[in-house]
């Protein structure tokens, strides 16, 4: 991994250190300056993407470092969202005619997957309403949590 000091570069002294003597006057050390103004921003821009993707690349699919994750976009201070287990319904199984099975004697409640996918969270993101999310905060928490959790875990969003 490179040191972090390869990306800080003063663009501004390194380009007037390259001037000449006799033109290092304040009008020509300005006007390089402005020269190099697009070569700072770009600098700028990727030190921002660096520390952004080292930060995604630190930070996984466990529920601690999710917990983490969240709490520090949305809760720095007090630290109160956490993640429980997810509840799960009974799922019962229907047997076809074929297979020779009793029928079961207790009344059977059937769920569609849509409405089952609801019960069936692997965990739950709780988080307190004095955190005061607004629905566009919501909408990036679930991004974020979807972001950081694994393709085939499902979880719920309650406040609590």
């Amino acid at each position: 991994m490179l040191n972090d000091n390869a990306f800080k570069v003063d663009f501004y002294a390194l380009a007037v250190e390259q001037l000449p003597v006799r033109w290092r006057k304040p009008i020509h050390s300005a006007w390089v300056k402005v020269l190099v103004t697009p070569f700072v921003l770009i600098l700028k821009s990727l030190n921002t993407y660096r520390a952004t993707s080292i930060y995604k690349l630190q930070h996984d699919s466990r529920i601690g470092k999710i917990e983490k994750v969240l709490n520090d976009t949305f809760d720095k201070v007090e630290r109160r969202i956490y993640i429980t287990e997810g509840e799960r319904k009974n799922q019962n199984y229907c047997y076809f005619r074929a297979e020779n099975k009793p029928p079961l004697e207790l009344p059977i409640i059937a769920y569609l997957t849509d409405e089952l996918a609801e019960f069936a969270a692997d965990f739950q993101i709780n988080i307190p309403i004095e955190v005061g999310l607004i629905p566009s905060d919501l909408t990036r928490l679930n991004t974020l949590a979807k972001y950081y959790a694994d393709k085939d875990k499902h979880f719920t969003i309650k406040i609590i």
